[in-house]
C-alpha cells in the first residue's frame, strides 16, 4: 500500500472515530438533560404513576423496647401506580411499594447496624392535591419489627419543574413499637407518567 493510501485510510479511520465519539457524547448530553431518557409528567394534577429513589438521613426511636435514639442513612427504591390520574383514582386502585437499606457509618462494631426493609400491602385512605403537593395517606406493612404502619406519601413539584418525594411513618401497630422512624424521609422522582383519562 503506498503512502497516500495509508494517509487516506488513517484520515478516514480518525474521522469515523471522531463521529462515533461525538455521537456518544451527544446522546449522553441529551439523556442527561431529560430528552430521550426518563419520562416526566408536567403536573401533579395529571400524575398517574411514578418511581424513584430514597436517600436520606433518619432517626429511629427504640426507647419503647429499652433501646435508644439512633441515626441511620437510608437508601432505597419506591414505586407508585394509581392506574389513572392519582387525584381521581379510587383508593383501592392505588399501588405503592418500597424497599430500603439502613446503615450506620459511625458504628462499625454493631452486628445489626446495617439491614434492610421491604414494604407491601399498601392501602390508601385519602388523596389530596394542595397547590404543588400531592399527598397520599394510607397503611403499609413493613418487614421485621416495623409491622403495619400508617404512612403519608408526598410528591412535591419544585420551582425548577422537577418532582421530589417524601414519606413519613407513624408508630405502627406493634405495642410497644420496636422501632419507629421518627423523621420524614426524602428522595427523588426518577420517572413519572401522566395524561388525561379517557374513561
Amino acid at each position: 500500500m503506498d503512502m497516500s493510501k495509508i494517509r487516506r485510510f488513517k484520515f478516514a479511520t480518525t474521522l469515523v472515530t471522531m463521529v462515533l465519539i461525538l455521537g456518544i457524547i451527544g446522546v449522553s448530553v441529551v439523556v442527561a438533560n431529560g430528552y430521550g431518557g426518563y419520562e416526566e409528567t408536567d403536573s401533579l394534577q395529571s400524575l398517574r404513576s411514578a418511581s424513584g429513589l430514597l436517600s436520606d438521613w433518619v432517626q429511629t426511636d427504640q426507647r419503647a423496647t429499652g433501646g435508644e435514639i439512633k441515626d441511620y442513612t437510608v437508601v432505597g427504591e419506591w414505586t407508585l401506580n394509581c392506574h389513572k390520574e392519582c387525584i381521581k383514582a379510587r383508593l383501592n386502585q392505588i399501588d405503592f411499594d418500597m424497599a430500603f437499606a439502613m446503615y450506620r457509618d459511625s458504628v462499625k462494631s454493631e452486628a445489626n447496624s446495617s439491614h434492610g426493609h421491604q414494604f407491601w400491602g399498601f392501602s390508601a385512605t385519602k388523596v389530596t392535591l394542595d397547590g404543588e403537593i400531592l399527598t397520599i395517606d394510607g397503611q403499609i406493612t413493613g418487614s421485621n419489627e416495623i409491622g403495619t404502619d400508617e404512612i403519608q406519601i408526598k410528591l412535591r413539584k419544585e420551582a425548577t419543574g422537577n418532582f421530589t418525594f417524601f414519606f413519613k411513618m407513624d408508630d405502627g401497630t406493634l405495642s410497644p413499637p420496636a422501632s419507629t422512624i421518627v423523621t420524614e424521609v426524602g428522595g427523588v422522582v426518577i420517572k413519572s407518567n401522566g395524561g388525561k383519562d379517557n374513561d
